[in-house]
This record gives C-alpha cells, sequence and structure tokens, in this order.
C-alpha cells in the first residue's frame, strides 16, 4: 500500500497569507469610502431637487385651485402668529414659509417628507402627524420656536409666474450641501448654486433666512445687475438668494416692502426666506 508522503501540504492559508489579504482589503475599502460618501451625497442632493421641484408642483395646483398666487397662510385663525394683513417683517419670515408649507400640505395632500432636505441634520414636520389648518393643532412641527426647523426657504414675493431663472425656493442652510444650495426656479427646474468665492464670516445678512456664523451669499449667475438696471454693465450686481440687497425695482417705483409682499417681488431676483 502506497502512503502519503509527510510533507502533503493542507489547504487553507497561512497567517501571513491572511494579514496580507485583510491589508488588501483595508486599502481598498479606505479607497471606496469617500467614493461612497460622494455618491451617497449626490444622491441627496438629487432627492432634495425632487422634493423642491414637487413643492413647486404642488403650489401651482394649490394656485389653480384658490385662483392665487401662493399659498397664504397670514390670518388670526392660523397656528403661527402673523399679522393678518401688510407686510411681513424678517423676523417673521420663517413662520411664514412653514406656515405655507403645512397649508400646502393640508390642502394638496402631499407626504410630509417632502418638506425636508435628506442632507438636514434638523428640519422637516413631524413624520406621524398629519398637517392641518386648524388652529388648535400644533403637532405638526412648526408651532412656536419651531420654525426655526424648516429646511427649505420659500420667496413667496415670486411673481405669480415666474420666469425660468428665477429661484422660488432652496436649502435654507449651505451647510446641506457643503457651502452649497440645490434651489428650484420658476419653471420648476433644479439647479445646484455654488456659495459665491468672496463669501466672508460675519457682514450684512438677512434675519430672514436662519442661520448663523458666516455670511450666506449664493449667487443666481442668470438674475445678475442690480434692479431696473440689468442692462447697465457698469452697475453688475450679483444676485444673492439669501438677501435682498438691489432687489427692489425701485427704477420702477418698487418700495422695500416688495420684498414681502406675495408676488410683489422682483421679476429676476429672489430673496428666499
Amino acid at each position: 500500500m502506497l502512503s502519503l508522503p509527510h510533507n502533503h501540504r493542507s489547504k487553507g492559508f497561512t497567517l501571513i497569507e491572511l494579514l496580507v489579504v485583510i491589508s488588501i482589503i483595508a486599502i481598498l475599502a479606505g479607497m471606496l469610502l469617500p467614493v461612497i460618501g460622494v455618491v451617497r451625497e449626490m444622491a441627496r442632493q438629487s432627492q432634495c431637487g425632487k422634493n423642491q421641484s414637487q413643492i413647486i408642483g404642488a403650489m401651482v395646483a394649490y394656485a389653480t385651485q384658490e385662483e392665487t398666487s401662493w399659498p397664504d397662510p397670514r390670518g388670526t385663525s392660523w397656528k403661527v402668529p402673523l399679522v393678518a394683513t401688510g407686510v411681513v417683517a424678517t423676523t417673521d419670515a420663517p413662520a411664514f414659509t412653514a406656515g405655507a408649507f403645512e397649508l400646502l400640505a393640508a390642502t394638496q395632500s402631499i407626504g410630509n417628507s417632502l418638506f425636508k432636505c435628506p442632507s438636514s441634520a434638523v428640519g422637516g414636520p413631524n413624520r406621524n402627524v398629519k398637517a392641518t389648518v386648524s388652529a388648535a393643532n400644533t403637532d405638526w412641527g412648526w408651532s412656536g420656536s419651531n420654525v426655526a426647523a424648516v429646511s427649505y426657504a420659500f420667496d413667496w414675493a415670486a411673481p405669480a409666474d415666474p420666469a425660468s431663472s428665477r429661484v422660488v425656493l432652496a436649502d435654507r442652510d449651505t451647510k446641506y450641501h457643503s457651502d452649497a444650495s440645490m434651489a428650484c426656479f420658476g419653471d420648476a427646474h433644479v439647479k445646484k448654486l455654488k456659495k459665491h468665492p468672496t463669501a466672508t464670516s460675519g457682514g450684512n445678512r438677512t434675519t430672514g433666512v436662519i442661520q448663523t456664523s458666516v455670511i450666506l451669499f449664493i449667487e443666481n449667475p442668470d438674475a445678475k445687475g442690480a434692479a431696473g438696471k440689468e442692462d447697465d454693465a457698469n452697475d453688475i450686481v450679483p444676485d444673492n438668494i439669501y438677501d435682498d440687497v438691489s432687489d427692489v425695482d425701485t427704477a420702477g417705483g418698487g418700495v422695500a416692502e416688495d420684498v414681502f409682499k406675495p408676488g410683489g417681488g422682483h421679476a429676476k431676483r429672489a430673496f428666499v426666506k
């Protein structure tokens, strides 16, 4: 009978081979993780844009149904305290936006998650509570200080039939997408707008947008030029969608309060709030 040689090698990996394989896997994982993070953020940006586009679509449906321009929650019976008439101040802007979103959700039967940016750590209504127009129901997420949780900003001063270059909705905070903002325009198309290279800490900033630490300067490149002087090459003023600088058409008789009048804002320049 033949016997097997004593030096026959058993099947399997040696300790050194296992360590080599583990090292290779670790290196590959280290290379892939940043790519996975980029892909995940791109998916979130895409979903953020889709959310805003659907909100604009719901607003168009609301306008057709109610024969108006944009959802307007002002009134003494609304759950978020707002002035019944007159101009909304910057301090009321987040509450106005929050109320407009809840009014839209209640009348158009759209999901709560639509009003939250996927990249936002905070923001968005209570997913388990149905939106209502009842002043007694404050559980949806916008009562009192909770209006700070709104992750999208809205420019209700946009004309009723805004141009395709006119921003209507945008992210409330540029930190969601690394110093950029997903913005939705008048024709419901979405575009990523980056922070202007000259943006610095401090500076002139509106209180209509909830943001601290840095000045918000997200430029819409399709809306340059000071209001009323768009054709003057010597007076090119970038449109920062987060403030109302040069957004009043003074040449056409406009006044500062126009940026807070539903439908009374500039035809091209936006002030999301």
